[in-house]
């Protein structure tokens, strides 16, 4: 089915939305460990609501540059530092208020660290190799921004190439790598969590108790 690039995707802004509000949702319940298994069920799908939201960003960040055809890489970049760099600066701040108020704002406090970060260089270590430096004052959510600020500045010099779109193998290339390595990142994500929940042991099987067990 053709798709109208100038059409408005409203539908599909309103689930890039309700992707987010699950993600939000998701990191606010993580610190109780005592929820129902009903709610606990419901809201155990963190990670694949932010694939979904990155490729949702991926075909409307299309769409949108589409209907601005004349649109320059200086407006392009202004449009999309406004929407990420203005909520991330209120996050680090945030970050920082409440390590202050718990007392170990000193102690966690990294220069270098803070620059790292704003220039989008963050990732998680715990979760894969090579990873430079961690979110700012372990504001894990973090990690999401780097991606998606990269990527939007790179599609917008991929999007003016010439004769880029006429191959179409390598947009076929570029989504299925970007569908493995979110689906990569959900693996390593859930089975480190899986490692580092409390393990009940048949002592039956095993004369090892549970608590000399690895966390």
């Amino acid at each position: 089915m053709a798709v109208n690039p100038k059409q408005h995707l409203q539908k599909l802004d309103d689930i890039r939305g309700l992707a987010a509000v699950y993600v939000i949702i998701y990191h606010l319940l993580q610190p109780f460990k005592s929820l129902p298994p009903g709610v606990k069920l419901l809201f155990s799908f963190g990670q694949e609501a932010v694939i979904l939201f990155f490729l949702l960003s991926g075909f409307v960040i299309y769409t949108a540059s589409c209907r601005y055809p004349k649109l320059t890489y200086k407006n392009y970049f202004i449009k999309r530092f406004r929407r990420i760099y203005f909520p991330f600066i209120i996050a680090l701040l945030l970050s920082v208020l409440v390590f202050a108020f718990n007392g170990t704002l000193q102690h966690e406090f990294s220069f270098q660290n803070l620059i790292s970060n704003i220039f989008m260089l963050q990732d998680i270590d715990i979760v894969k190799d090579g990873v430079w430096v961690n979110p700012f004052l372990k504001n894990y959510p973090l990690w999401s921004l780097s991606y998606e600020w990269w990527f939007y500045l790179l599609f917008f010099w991929l999007h003016n190439q010439k004769g880029f779109y006429t191959y179409k193998y390598k947009l076929y290339v570029i989504f299925l790598f970007s569908a493995f390595e979110g689906y990569a990142r959900t693996l390593l994500v859930t089975s480190y969590l899986n490692f580092n929940m409390p393990i009940a042991v048949d002592n039956s099987n095993s004369r090892q108790p549970a608590s000399s067990l690895p966390p």
